[in-house]
């Protein structure tokens, strides 16, 4: 997986998108719902014309994350490693105490379920020496 530059990457890297991210037609839960409500509730909190969403935007715009933070990232999350220079731009702004992006193998984007083992330790670790 590596970042994206150009719209011909990103068609070809959607092509080859892992089953997690997508449902198949024939899923059943996806018949029986439509998933309206869910997908009403993700619009909603994406159009920034919404009054809420400008509120919370204004609330913390400007402000830093003040306290010691760490990402943990699965280093096969195809939709984290899609972004220009990918999850090693986390923590480049927005923080005063950042202290690292750890990459876990043999994880997606559900790291905490697919690794709990390595997510586990890199939490305690980090709790152990910042709390």
């Amino acid at each position: 997986m590596h970042a994206v530059h150009t719209a011909k990457e990103a068609a070809e890297q959607n092509a080859r998108m892992p089953e997690y991210y997508v449902m198949r037609r024939d899923r059943q839960e996806y018949a029986r719902s439509g998933w309206t409500g869910a997908l009403q509730e993700y619009r909603r909190r994406r159009n920034n014309a919404f009054q809420p969403t400008v509120a919370e935007q204004l609330t913390f715009s400007g402000r830093t994350i003040d306290v010691p933070a760490q990402a943990i990232v699965g280093r096969q999350d195809w939709g984290a490693n899609r972004t220009v220079g990918g999850p090693m731009n986390i923590g480049k702004t927005g923080y005063t105490q950042f202290k690292g992006v750890h990459m876990v193998d043999g994880a997606g984007h559900w790291a905490h379920e697919e690794q709990p083992e390595q997510v586990s330790e890199l939490l305690t670790s980090f709790l152990r020496e910042h709390a």
